[in-house]
């Protein structure tokens, strides 16, 4: 027999009402995934579930999760859960959802999902949390695209240049800049008719200056290596290098870059 999809209950168009709603969804779904053969806490699940599924589809999911990604709690691992469904929304409003928002406002959506990223990537000694930085990532490439953001490369690069006190932020950028190309394939919803080989075109000028920076990280990389900086851990630097030759990969193959 079919199973009916479970009552899930009305969501809430006041912001902190229904993020007290989400918190409680996520909870349980995570206290399910720790006791799955409790049936009274699985029904509990498809609910929780469904309602989360419902939420993403909204406007104000927008709000709410911008919310999620800045708050700190004490849980450690309900947080990581909680911002990584925060950030997977976001990524797939800003492919499917981007007319929900006026235009004017994408800019401060962009700040606000970098200075989010950034943040999260200037805690610890390490890229922390890499699948949270990566959805992030792509959620402001999809945003990119809406945008016709044609000088991201310089703008982060820049940014980069101005703020590299430590070797997550340079991580980062390459993160960024690595997954730029990666939404230009995905059938998005477009908040405009730009031609996309347009933006494509606009993309490629900045060739040059991308390969003159990605060769800047993997010297200084190399560089720290050798000299066993206390500043830069092997591993670290080696991730550093990874994403260097995955950032030239992405750009050759979606954009068609020449090295």
């Amino acid at each position: 027999s079919t199973l009916r999809p479970p009552n899930i209950p009305d969501h809430s168009d006041d912001i902190e009402e229904e993020t007290r709603r989400i918190k409680l969804a996520l909870s349980t779904v995570f206290t399910a995934q720790s006791n799955p053969t409790n049936n009274e806490v699985l029904s509990a699940r498809d609910v929780a579930d469904a309602y989360l599924t419902s939420f993403q589809q909204l406007p104000t999911a927008w709000m709410v999760c911008d919310g999620l990604l800045r708050e700190e709690t004490n849980v450690a691992i309900e947080d990581e859960a909680k911002r990584f469904f925060a950030a997977q929304t976001l990524h797939s409003k800003c492919r499917f959802d981007i007319h929900q928002l006026p235009v004017e406002s994408l800019p401060s959506l962009r700040e606000s999902i970098l200075n989010t990223l950034y943040a999260y990537s200037s805690k610890g000694a390490e890229p922390p949390n890499k699948p949270l930085i990566t959805r992030l990532a792509l959620a402001i490439a999809a945003l990119s695209v809406q945008m016709n953001w044609t000088t991201a490369i310089p703008d982060l690069i820049q940014y980069c240049s101005a703020n590299a006190e430590g070797n997550n932020v340079i991580w980062t950028t390459l993160e960024l800049l690595s997954r730029l190309p990666e939404e230009l394939n995905v059938r998005i919803s477009r908040s405009s008719e730009t031609d996309i080989d347009v933006y494509v075109g606009e993309m490629r000028k900045h060739g040059a200056l991308l390969f003159q920076f990605l060769d800047y990280c993997s010297q200084q990389a190399q560089q720290q290596q050798q000299q066993q900086s206390p500043n830069l851990s092997s591993n670290v630097s080696n991730q550093i290098l990874r994403q260097v030759y995955y950032c030239v990969d992405s750009h050759v193959y979606f954009l068609r870059v020449d090295q």
